[in-house]
């Protein structure tokens, strides 16, 4: 198996499935970080009488990532294929390799929600706008 060892992020893949599910899109080329993966999972508690201290159980996936992206309304773009997000009836499939797609290197999948796309525009910076995303279910974390 290959290791990307230590390394930046310039090599990362990310692809999410156009509205609708109509196919994966790489938007990689628009996307300058990407945070809050693999996530988190919830604990229970289950302290019980005659413990040291607290006691946990691990419940459920809970996740949500942010992806912060360069404005371009290009065909194909993060821009193109999310702004319209809010007429969403389904969600939409992810793939995520952040230290490139060569095999052996961490892969990490899903379907999300885009919960909100914000557009900040400062006049002398290059536009950016995130992308907040929910995942639905549970991740998969694998490799390429």
């Amino acid at each position: 198996m290959s290791t990307s060892g230590k390394t930046t992020g310039k090599s990362l893949v990310f692809t999410l499935d156009n509205q609708g599910g109509a196919g994966d899109v790489d938007i990689s080329a628009y996307v300058k970080s990407v945070s809050g993966l693999p996530g988190e999972i919830e604990l229970a508690e289950v302290t019980v009488g005659g413990s040291a201290g607290y006691k946990y159980y691990p419940a459920l996936q809970k996740v949500e990532f942010s992806l912060e992206c360069v404005f371009d309304d290009a065909a194909s773009s993060a821009w193109t294929i999310t702004k319209d997000f809010m007429s969403d009836t389904t969600t939409r499939g992810f793939v995520f390799e952040p230290a490139g797609a060569t095999s052996g290197y961490l892969k990490i999948t899903g379907e999300c929600w885009i919960k909100k796309v914000s557009l900040p525009v400062k006049t002398t910076e290059l536009m950016t706008f995130t992308i907040d995303c929910v995942v639905d279910g549970a991740l998969t974390i694998t490799t390429v």
